[in-house]
């Protein structure tokens, strides 16, 4: 419906409390002050809007609702008619004001983003949707700037398209700067209401045969490791604080390491057996029960895949929302069960001791894991439009009941990994202005952009989170595998088992291509 001066409408969405924040690190050429820097940042960000105005939603619970768990979803309108709005381009201003933060005094990279893990807002608490969080780094040529967003304003798509829109529209303001503080008044006001975000489920048809798998793996013994008492101890117990749960390990690959990876395999493939491997190297206790079930099993369960579903949006909506793409949520978590003979072909359990076998013959790896795995994924990949539906319509009937006593027996919670390949940003389009990589032609002449970004870095909040979520992403040059949990459901044998693995795993695949000298004409077949 249509207020004064403002859009709502309703949504039914989880008493959550998640941010998902991409953090971009850039230098410039000369040494920014923190006011000019935030002059550039507000009129860069207020443009923004224009271009995707979801970023501005105002999310508010609904409290006169029968329905629990109710809330509106509210953006105020900006124009110079006084009969559109009252204060015209004053309510631009003033959300440019609240939505931009800057710090105060110099961090590291690494204390930024751990930092910047600690930001969150319940819906229920009339917050923005988004919020541009600004650092200057160590050195006065660093400048740290964050994307803070919870979930349901925007998927990891969605925030690198605006962060790489951003970035664009920050090089014009520099590069133009006695223009940079009235931006606002070449903009037609008004027009961007257009592409407001609607619900996902307008967004794409009802349409499209549910995917029937044959055979139906879920319905094969699954490989499950059952935590032990002397195991359980969590690196945290604190139940009570909202703070400091959140776990990361970054492994970032050199560029002749990337070239190796990519050259092989698809590493997000690889990362499901070596989860599996630590699973089972941190059970030293009872080890009889553990190698029962491991020669028993038939699949090892991923419970969630990330199904991009961009593809299915109506055409006239991908051509109004433009290169920053909608808002909200689009895509589907999808389970694959993978074979277990071809996982106890490259791991060996016997004993209460893990052995690699695939170290010593990668056959069983290279020819049966990565491509049963591979066909797996490309089954799973292959979602119609009304699976969204479906989805969708579970959640609003769940909706009502979560945070409600005794409704975390109603749906059961994921355990293990959630892997996500991001890609690559170089083919996605994105950050090639200022990648260093990219750009290095111009580096030294006159040509060269006023920022350049050797590093960048997308995350979630692990609060509280039972599974492991796996990011992987490349950029100028590098393959970066980000590995998030929360202390309270790891333990830190537990925590430094699977990192280690993950690290070993991926220091054998690079030591073993190019050892052979692979070449990408002979690129494994997968």
């Amino acid at each position: 419906m249509v207020g004064k001066g403002s859009l709502q409408f309703l949504v039914n969405t989880p008493r959550a409390a998640c941010t998902s924040p991409e953090m971009l690190i850039f230098f410039s050429k000369e040494p920014i002050s923190r006011e000019k820097m935030y002059t550039h940042a507000r009129a860069a960000w207020m443009k923004l809007r224009f271009h995707a105005p979801w970023i501005a939603y105002r999310c508010s619970l609904i409290t006169d609702d029968p329905e629990p768990n109710s809330f509106l979803f509210s953006y105020d309108i900006i124009g110079r008619n006084s009969k559109l709005t009252a204060n015209g381009l004053k309510t631009l201003e003033a959300w440019a004001d609240e939505s931009i933060v800057m710090r105060e005094q110099p961090c590291s990279f690494a204390e930024w983003e751990m930092e910047m893990k600690e930001k969150f807002w319940y819906p229920s608490e009339g917050h923005f949707g988004s919020e541009l969080h600004i650092a200057r780094g160590v050195d006065d040529k660093d400048w740290f700037t964050t994307f803070c967003a919870p979930h349901w304003s925007g998927d990891a798509r969605a925030t690198f398209s605006v962060c790489d829109a951003f970035l664009k529209l920050l090089t014009k303001e520099v590069q133009a700067s006695n223009k940079a503080n009235s931006p606002q008044t070449s903009l037609p006001w008004g027009e961007e209401v257009t592409r407001l975000t609607p619900s996902s489920t307008v967004l794409m048809p009802d349409a499209g045969k549910e995917v029937v798998l044959n055979p139906d793996l879920s319905t094969k013994i699954v490989f499950e490791r059952i935590p032990f008492p002397s195991q359980s101890i969590p690196i945290s117990v604190d139940q009570k604080s909202l703070t400091g749960d959140s776990l990361l390990e970054k492994i970032i690959l050199s560029p002749s390491e990337t070239q190796a990876i990519s050259l092989a395999s698809d590493v997000e493939k690889a990362l499901r057996m070596l989860h599996t491997e630590s699973l089972i190297q941190n059970s030293p206790s009872l080890p009889f029960l553990i190698e029962e079930n491991w020669l028993k099993s038939e699949v090892f369960c991923i419970p969630g895949n990330p199904v991009d579903m961009r593809a299915s949006i109506w055409p006239r909506d991908q051509v109004a929302h433009g290169q920053c793409t909608s808002g909200g949520i689009v895509n589907l978590m999808v389970p694959s069960y993978h074979s277990m003979d071809a996982i106890r072909k490259c791991l060996s359990f016997k004993d209460g001791k893990v052995h690699r076998t695939w170290y010593d013959d990668p056959t069983a790896f290279w020819g049966e894991l990565l491509p049963d795995t591979g066909r797996l994924l490309k089954a799973g990949a292959k979602q119609p439009p009304s699976a969204y539906h479906r989805s969708a319509s579970l959640a609003d009937r769940m909706a009502p009941v979560i945070g409600s006593p005794g409704s975390e027996s109603l749906y059961a919670q994921p355990i293990g990994i959630i892997p996500s390949s991001i890609g690559s940003m170089e083919r996605l389009g994105l950050y090639s202005d200022f990648s260093p990589l990219a750009q290095k032609e111009k580096i030294g002449t006159n040509a060269e952009p006023p920022f350049l970004m050797p590093e960048m870095s997308v995350g979630v909040r692990s609060h509280n989170t039972s599974v492991t979520v796996i990011s992987i992403w490349e950029y100028n040059g590098s393959m970066v595998v980000n590995v998030q949990a929360s202390k309270r459901h790891q333990t830190a044998e537990g925590w430094e088992i699977f990192v280690q693995a993950v690290r070993d795993g991926l220091k054998h695949i690079v030591e073993g291509v190019l050892a052979r000298g692979r070449k990408e004409d002979t690129r494994a077949m997968l």
